[in-house]
C-alpha cells in the first residue's frame, strides 16, 4: 500500500534535495479531456487548477486514497536523515533565510496534519 520510492524509480532513490509533486489537473479544454470522463471523474472547475487540489479521480481510486498518497510522498521524502541535514546546512551557509525556512517548514507540517476540506 505505501510503496512511495520502493520500485527503485522513486524520488527516494535518486540524489535529489529537493522534491515537489503535484496533483494531476488537466486543463479544461485540453485534448486530454475530451474523453477524460471514461478513465474517472474530472471537476472541470478552472478555480481548483494548479495541481494542488484533487481535480481527477481515475476509476478505482478516492480523493482520500490521492492526498493520503500525496502526502505520504512528502513525508517519507523530507523526513530522512539525510534531507533534514542539508536544510540544517542551508540554514548555516545562508542564515538570512531562516526566516523563509520557517515560513516553508510551518506551511508543510500544516500541509501534512490537514483533512481535506475541498
Amino acid at each position: 500500500d505505501d510503496d512511495v520510492g520502493t520500485r527503485g524509480l522513486g524520488p527516494l532513490d535518486l540524489p535529489l534535495d529537493d522534491f515537489h509533486i503535484t496533483f494531476f489537473a488537466p486543463h479544461p479544454g485540453s485534448k486530454i479531456t475530451a474523453n477524460i470522463q471514461e478513465y474517472g471523474f474530472f471537476d472541470n472547475d478552472w478555480r481548483k487548477d494548479g495541481g494542488w487540489q484533487v481535480t481527477f479521480i481515475p476509476w478505482g481510486l478516492t480523493r482520500e486514497d490521492l492526498e493520503k498518497h500525496h502526502r505520504l510522498a512528502f513525508s517519507k521524502f523530507y523526513f530522512r536523515r539525510r534531507i533534514i541535514l542539508v536544510y540544517i546546512k542551508k540554514t548555516f551557509l545562508a542564515p538570512h533565510t531562516l526566516y523563509r525556512l520557517w515560513l516553508a517548514a510551518r506551511a508543510f507540517f500544516k500541509y501534512l496534519t490537514l483533512r481535506a476540506s475541498f
